[in-house]
């Protein structure tokens, strides 16, 4: 590569050689110390091949010595490109100043391209850009030195941005922005009522007026916040009311019962002897059969084993061994002794527990057990304390 270069900055020459004996030429011209490259034979006699130009003359008692012709074919180069140049001083004067003319006008912002608004929200977004002082045409020194400026500027005068901007990119100004998130408008007069019966622990109120305080009763519909706000009247001096939507939380201590009945005779599953057994082999997605033993029957259930031989990455090209196996199986009545029906209640019990939980929402304060055993079930009586908030929006 760097040959090359050096080549382009000195000139060098594409000459073309005929002769008897251009292997010796070609000897000759490596051992005098004279580089040429790019070598193609062109056919019996003819060869092609570059030199540099100073070298060219160096040469010309090795083109007798040898006795071969050589044509220079083209000549390539800053030194001949000069000479062009030179020759065509308006061509040369246009090129530079074309160049000249694209090297100052990339110094100015000729593009803007916002990022996160769109509509009339992105076209009243350029507007204000223009009034903080960016604009198409504008300098990039300028942009630079006054963009967080202009990013305050613009931020106040767009309300619906959260957030903006800007980043130069060449001659494109790039404006990033983050939407302002609204909240839905709530409901006006929002009520929050009870919806179970309980005690009230706490009262949270964050908009709206609380008509229940700790320690109340309530049944479930009883109206907990109302949807009224209480302000002084700067004319008349007199307390006024204007409607809202209610917000807050109240929770409170609620009772619940449940029940779980156990069975004392269930049917289970029953194994017994393997009948039919079969080994397979999946490469990719084709699966061949090696041996089965045994018959399958309608009573038989399988199972299925399976032992990788070669992983991919891609697990449908796994190399795998496949075994089934079916065995016979009934199902029983298996009458259960009074422990292990209590152990399956207070474990069903105990899964109930764990998926009637919400975190910040309800929590388990106490709980009251009655067993109840009959002739055939096992009954469990709970009454469970819970603190949960009750208030919910009136529909």
């Amino acid at each position: 590569m760097l040959n090359r270069i050096v080549a382009f900055l000195t000139g060098y020459l594409l000459i073309i050689v005929r002769g008897p004996y251009l292997e010796k030429f070609i000897n000759l011209m490596t051992n005098s110390g004279l580089r040429i490259w790019d070598v193609k034979w062109l056919g019996e006699g003819v060869l092609e091949s570059k030199i540099r130009a100073g070298s060219f003359l160096r040469c010309r008692h090795l083109f007798r010595q040898v006795g071969v012709v050589v044509k220079i074919h083209r000549k390539t180069g800053w030194p001949f490109l000069w000479q062009k140049m030179v020759k065509r001083k308006t061509f040369f004067l246009g090129a530079v100043g074309c160049l000249s003319l694209i090297l100052y006008l990339s110094t100015f912002v000729w593009v803007i391209r916002i990022d996160g608004l769109r509509g009339a929200e992105k076209i009243q977004l350029q507007k204000n850009l223009a009034k903080s002082g960016l604009y198409p045409g504008i300098s990039r020194e300028k942009l630079l030195k006054e963009k967080r400026l202009m990013e305050q500027e613009t931020i106040l005068r767009t309300p619906k941005a959260s957030w903006l901007g800007i980043s130069l990119s060449g001659v494109v100004a790039n404006v990033r922005v983050i939407p302002r998130k609204t909240s839905q408008k709530a409901k006006i007069n929002r009520q929050l009522v009870a919806n179970s019966a309980g005690v009230v622990q706490k009262v949270i109120t964050i908009r709206g007026t609380p008509l229940v305080k700790e320690g109340d009763s309530v049944v479930a519909g009883d109206l907990l916040i109302d949807g009224v706000e209480w302000y002084l009247d700067p004319d008349t001096g007199e307390l006024a009311q204007k409607k809202t939507a209610a917000v807050g939380r109240v929770i409170a201590r609620v009772w619940e019962e449940w029940e779980i009945v156990e069975p004392r005779v269930r049917w289970q599953q029953v194994w017994r002897k393997k009948v039919a057994t079969e080994y397979k082999v999946r490469l990719g997605r084709r699966l061949w059969s090696i041996i089965s033993l045994g018959q399958q029957t309608a009573q038989s259930k399988g199972y299925r084993w399976r032992k990788t031989l070669y992983q991919s990455r891609n697990p449908l090209n796994n190399v795998e061994i496949i075994k089934d196996v079916w065995y016979e199986h009934k199902w029983q009545q298996k009458r259960r002794s009074l422990a292990a029906m209590k152990k399956a209640a207070l474990k069903e019990l105990q899964q109930k527990q764990h998926n009637y939980s919400a975190p910040g929402k309800q929590q388990f304060v106490s709980q009251s057990r009655r067993w109840i055993l009959q002739k055939d079930f096992l009954k469990l009586q709970i009454t469970v304390e819970l603190l949960r908030e009750i208030a919910v929006v009136r529909k």
